[in-house]
């Protein structure tokens, strides 16, 4: 028979991941909060991955902030009417969008992006580089395994 005692306990490792997503989760909808930005987290995400890939196409996005297509098209709607992107016919594919970054969206980020990264960089103290390098490379693992899991 066998045994699910590791499973159950309180420090295995899918129950940290667990709290520590919570943890982030909450942690990022304060600082959005404190700030005044007035973006959820899964927002600022989406905007931070158009700044790094500015033009790239609405349907890329979905796969890339782990969202479906319709809540990527709502969350471009919400930061299109702020004023922070703009969508562009893609000149290849009319049915498709290309994602710009716009003045506004560069000054938000710009402003509060150095504030979140230096807030972030507390979680990892007492970590160096070869821990964090460690600690990505398992993570990557264990998302490669759940999402062959889950598919």
């Amino acid at each position: 028979m066998r045994t699910y005692e590791s499973a159950l306990k309180d420090d295995s490792a899918s129950l940290l991941i667990f709290r520590m997503a919570r943890l982030l989760r909450h942690g990022a909808d304060g600082f959005m909060r404190d700030k005044g930005i007035g973006l959820t987290p899964e927002q600022w995400g989406l905007l931070w991955k158009v700044a790094r890939q500015e033009g790239c196409l609405q349907t890329d996005l979905a796969d890339a902030v782990l969202k479906d297509h319709p809540n990527v098209t709502k969350m471009l709607d919400a930061l299109e009417k702020r004023g922070l992107v703009d969508r562009e016919p893609n000149p290849n594919d009319r049915r498709s969008n290309e994602v710009w970054l716009t003045e506004a969206g560069k000054a938000l980020l710009d402003k509060h992006l150095p504030q979140l990264v230096e807030e972030k960089e507390e979680f990892f103290k007492g970590l160096d580089r070869t821990d964090l390098n460690r600690l990505i490379t398992y993570l990557k693992t264990i998302q490669r395994n759940m999402e062959r899991v889950f598919k």
